[in-house]
């Protein structure tokens, strides 16, 4: 595999492209400092214009760069999953459970309103309870749960899990926290 650090590389293209977006702002200003109204000075336009071309093009550039390395085919790359173990669990050993959490959300929709509550004793919050649904596995000390959604989710997992003899539990070799249950 080559040991190419792409972390680096990215980071000194952002800095790059960051770089002409300043030069290209200070050319503007630079031009709207010394523009008299008579002409436009032409070798400050087609500055600008060329550092906007640039910034550009090096943007569509990264875009399609970081997207390339976005997109990991995992049928041919089997090591990702070299590290994991993979635990088939019997469906009737599958519990669903409820466990309901509170959030707060802003007590008005408009964004003028919120500021305005915001003044008020409760900082224009309210709590609001969500009942979030989790599929939970007992494995001798070990509980693994993943949160699976709403209610309707719920009624979907249920039917789901009918036409299924079992799940996979993966597991991380490495880190026993971090699991996952193959939902596909």
């Amino acid at each position: 595999m080559n040991n190419i650090n792409f972390n680096n590389i990215l980071q000194w293209i952002i800095l790059g492209l960051i770089g002409l977006i300043g030069l290209a702002i200070f050319l503007i200003v630079i031009f709207l400092t010394r523009y008299t109204g008579n002409q436009v000075p032409r070798i400050y336009l087609l500055l600008a214009i060329a550092a906007l071309v640039i910034i550009g093009y090096g943007l569509n550039k990264l875009h399609s760069y970081v997207e390339r390395l976005s997109v990991i085919d995992l049928t041919k790359d089997d090591s990702l999953y070299s590290g994991w173990i993979t635990k088939k669990i019997e469906v009737k050993d599958i519990d669903i459970r409820t466990a309901p959490y509170y959030k707060e959300v802003p007590k008005s929709s408009g964004w003028r309103i919120q500021g305005l509550d915001s003044f008020s004793n409760d900082n224009g919050v309210k709590r609001e309870k969500v009942e979030m649904n989790y599929i939970i596995y007992k494995s001798g000390k070990k509980i693994y749960r993943q949160a699976i959604g709403n209610d309707s989710d719920v009624l979907r997992f249920r039917a789901y899990l009918a036409q299924r003899t079992h799940l996979d539990l993966h597991i991380n070799r490495n880190e026993k926290s971090d699991y996952y249950f193959d939902l596909t």
